[in-house]
């Protein structure tokens, strides 16, 4: 399922009620960014973090209103609006006095392919032939856009039901759906209806009709408990020549050992929780360039996200968990080092 950068709220004054920036996803997006074989093509700024809410506001209304008073425009134009070279492709959807805008990631090659677009739209002064070539630039990407999408009407739906609310609360409650929807930038599902019934619904409610996240296909109901595992692999090569010092004992020597570890998770608990568990590492006391190879290195399941530094204290890991057993994260040395241990083997 595809990741958002960013989702944006804004009322039709340029004032920005909601806003959530995913800064994991932010992150990938300037790595695809500065490793692309293309980044001296890009347009200037498009690895650049979105504007401030201050002035993003009043861009999203104009660059919206500017698409919905184009005559010649396509739907496609209406709905993806480019707002900085960073901001594209913006879907926008209005409802009501507000307007829903999320952003979605895209690969780097997509802003080269719509840069080239621009520039052939100047070239011909041709609306048609720049509507024709658009689709075959978000074409590639149209599962991306099309989540995002899906995010935005979801949002627009939860203003029309909730015209009666005050501001305060209609706010409230878009804020809680996209902190339960979308916790990271990868939205776990993108229906609006399945979250709000798995946050407040009776657990005792019959199964729901609809699809249900891929790794909660059914509400949890029972007590609560979370279960953990820790298994770690040591493998290695056994010498063949004793050492010096295990000769007169007739032992033997491990030359060299690879230590690979895995945590196992298993969460039985009600509704979508946003859970945090500590992780106590060994201490570093040794010399910087032994405290560089001692790190660990870690590879962390898709639902989870570190909060802190993964080298330093105190670290811990945010998650939303799936159903059963899973692979919390798994670790192994940076740097493997030849290490010789004496081990009294006959």
């Amino acid at each position: 399922m595809g990741m958002l950068r960013g989702i944006w709220v804004t009322t039709r004054d340029g004032n920005v009620s909601v806003s959530r920036r995913f800064l994991l996803t932010e992150r990938k997006h300037r790595r695809q960014i500065l490793s692309s074989e293309f980044k001296h093509e890009l347009p200037k700024g498009v690895g650049d973090a979105p504007p401030l809410d201050v002035e993003l506001g009043s861009r999203i209304v104009d660059s919206y209103s500017k698409a919905q008073n184009t005559s010649s425009c396509s739907s496609i134009y209406k709905h993806l609006v480019e707002v900085a070279p960073a901001l594209w492709p913006l879907v926008v959807i209005q409802e009501s006095n507000y307007i829903v805008s999320v952003l979605p990631l895209v690969p780097a090659e997509t802003f080269l392919e719509y840069e080239r677009l621009k520039q052939e739209q100047k070239a011909s002064s041709g609306d048609e032939l720049a509507q024709t070539q658009m689709t075959s630039v978000v074409k590639p990407v149209m599962s991306s856009i099309g989540v995002a999408l899906d995010i935005a009407v979801n949002i627009a739906k939860l203003i029309a039901r909730g015209r009666d609310m005050g501001q305060d609360q209609l706010e409230k409650k878009i804020w809680n759906y996209i902190l339960d929807a979308i916790p990271v930038g990868t939205p776990l599902d993108t229906n609006a209806r399945n979250i709000e019934n798995i946050c407040s619904l009776p657990y005792g409610h019959k199964p729901l009709k609809e699809p249900q996240p891929f790794w909660k296909p059914h509400l949890y109901k029972g007590r609560a408990r979370m279960r953990f595992q820790i298994r770690e692999d040591i493998s290695g090569f056994i010498s063949s020549t004793p050492s010096t010092q295990q000769a007169s004992v007739g032992g033997s020597a491990l030359a060299q050992c690879k230590l690979v570890g895995q945590i196992f998770c298993c969460a039985d608990i009600e509704s979508l929780p946003d859970i945090t568990v500590p992780l106590l590492l060994p201490s570093q006391e040794a010399k910087e360039k032994e405290e560089e190879e001692n790190r660990l290195e870690f590879i962390l399941h898709q639902c989870a996200r570190p909060s802190g530094s993964i080298h330093d204290q105190p670290l811990a890991l945010c998650f939303t968990p799936p159903l059963n057993w899973f692979t919390l994260a798994s670790y192994a040395p940076r740097c493997l080092r030849e290490a010789t241990w004496d081990l009294p083997i006959s």
